[in-house]
């Protein structure tokens, strides 16, 4: 029965924001229309640049949309959905009232569209298969887990250790399948992209070594003021959990959890900290769902503490019901009707540059779209990762330019160029600049 009310929960508010958008996720949404389309996995047509930073994620969309006869967005939403609830399974099997704490946190479902439920999953089934000594599924899982998220490469070195302490070794059979799967992918990626690792996951690399989004060491935490959307309207459940996970973590001492959640934050936290990678908002992600699986065993062990705890959930989870819609409304709406207007007044060879080209890209599905942070544009990544905010304007000449007002510090060199004038086009807060005809006439 408690699995049938998660699983509405889940659904029922994978629902409410089913139309949350996040930039990044619709730089995939175009990669899987444009191969739906028979054009390959590329996000311009012609031009092969892999910015795919999760495969596994990007291959079961693409075959999740392809039976849903196109419909990617609806797609995107019941793969989240399905892992979600997935994870918050065996969150509950681990720690009782687990898997309803995570699934009434609102915050995981406007990461729709993204690998964050995916990554989770496979995350908590590591530690589910640790905890329980199945350790012959270990290499195959620890390979998909890689291929959800590289960073994911933190838990394989946390389980390689776990392992060596216990003295407890998968067969050595079970290594097949993982590295089937390892050099399944190396060699499609060579062979499609030229390349064996994604060109947007040294981009965002570079963008923290260049101090782009902020100074070393503060890039991570120094963008976590994104969660204030998220948490500020359920303060006083975030406060409880925290206080309840060091209580948690305490009793679970000793143990598989322990042993490998764990050090497995800790790298993951160094490696974004150390190499001073943006903190985009689903990079917290593993670290609140653990955390919530700690709170939860940090509940006492009375019908007094589960009767609260179940009635702040139910709060949490109305709350929530309302926030995540907001997310449906917010000015990311910006860029489809940025898009639309290009449609109509702009030629189907027109090529566009903007900071943000997964919305954008999505909506403007037939222009060439140049990204000036680098995620789709490797040279364009280069340049981001000396700290050269230039360059692109002269290298890139696109036709069109999007600006944002005040002007973002990577967009100044536009307003410098006097080969760019404005559009008619303005709506809260973003504009367009366009090459001059006779500067168009001169570089076709």
């Amino acid at each position: 029965m408690k699995y049938i009310l998660l699983f509405a929960l889940v659904f029922f508010l994978s629902y409410r924001a089913r139309h949350a958008q996040i930039d990044d996720a619709l730089i995939y949404a175009r990669y899987i229309n444009n191969a739906l389309s028979g054009d390959g996995f590329v996000f311009n047509v012609g031009e092969k640049v892999n910015g795919l930073t999760s495969p596994l994620f990007c291959y079961l969309l693409f075959a999740v949309s392809w039976i849903l006869h196109g419909n990617i967005i609806l797609a995107s939403v019941l793969i989240s959905a399905t892992f979600l609830f997935l994870a918050s399974v065996l969150a509950e099997r681990m720690v009782p009232f687990a898997g309803f704490l995570i699934a009434s946190v609102g915050y995981f479902y406007v990461q729709v569209g993204m690998e964050t439920a995916l990554f989770l999953f496979m995350l908590i089934l590591t530690v589910t298969l640790c905890r329980e000594e199945i350790y012959n599924w270990l290499p195959s899982v620890l390979a998909l887990l890689v291929l959800t998220r590289f960073e994911g490469g933190m838990m394989l070195l946390v389980v390689c250790a776990h392992l060596f302490r216990r003295r407890r070794w998968p067969a050595l059979s079970s290594f097949l399948p993982a590295l089937a799967i390892a050099a399944g992918f190396l060699l499609l990626n060579y062979r499609v992209y030229g390349q064996i690792l994604p060109s947007s996951t040294t981009a965002k690399i570079g963008q923290g070594l260049s101090g782009a989004l902020g100074p070393w060491p503060t890039a991570f935490f120094g963008m976590a003021w994104q969660l204030d959307k998220d948490f500020k309207p359920t303060i006083y459940f975030v406060l409880a959990v925290v206080a309840l996970t060091f209580v948690g973590v305490k009793r679970l001492r000793g143990t598989a959890l322990n042993e490998t959640v764990l050090p497995f934050c800790a790298l993951l936290l160094a490696f974004y900290v150390l190499l001073n990678v943006p903190g985009y908002r689903w990079y917290f992600a593993p670290f609140i769902f653990f955390g919530l699986v700690y709170g939860a065993e940090g509940i006492p062990r009375n019908r007094v503490g589960y009767s609260i705890a179940a009635v702040v959930l139910a709060a949490v989870a109305l709350t929530n019901a309302f926030v995540v819609q907001r997310f449906n409304e917010t000015p990311e709406t910006d860029y489809r009707v940025l898009a639309e207007w290009l449609n109509r007044n702009t030629p189907q060879e027109a090529t566009i540059e903007a900071v943000e080209t997964g919305r954008l890209g999505y909506y403007c599905s037939h222009r060439y779209i140049y990204d000036v942070m680098g995620l789709t544009t490797p040279k364009n990544a280069d340049h981001v990762t000396h700290g050269d905010w230039v360059s692109w304007v002269a290298e890139d000449k696109p036709d069109y330019i999007v600006m944002h007002s005040p002007a973002l510090k990577w967009e100044k060199a536009a307003l410098k160029d006097p080969a760019y004038e404005a559009t008619p086009f303005l709506y809260r807060g973003v504009y367009v600049l366009r090459r001059k005809p006779a500067q168009q006439a001169a570089n076709p």
